[in-house]
């Protein structure tokens, strides 16, 4: 990519970012959520369900279990302790 490209790409995203924001924050997505059985709170609970949606049906459970696996994963210092998933 040429720096032209990534200026292209930078302006798509401030179009297209409030577009997009709108499906994180709105009432009625924590509305569905809540429907399905997560935890709406914070958003972060139908965060991995939303994102893992195009890949196929998942349970509630699989879907956290995937949402733990992952914040071990980037989160957690390399030398902390992993619960496993469902323990």
């Amino acid at each position: 990519m040429t720096a032209e490209d990534y200026g292209l790409a930078r302006r798509m995203w401030h179009q297209l970012e409030p577009v997009h924001a709108v499906f994180w924050y709105a009432p009625e997505v924590f509305a569905e959520a809540a429907a399905l059985g997560y935890e709406v709170k914070t958003r972060w609970p139908s965060y991995f369900a939303w994102r893992l949606a195009p890949l196929g049906g998942g349970s509630a459970a699989e879907i956290l279990a995937a949402r733990e696996r992952a914040v071990n994963r980037m989160y957690r210092a390399p030398d902390q302790p992993r619960p496993l998933a469902g323990a």
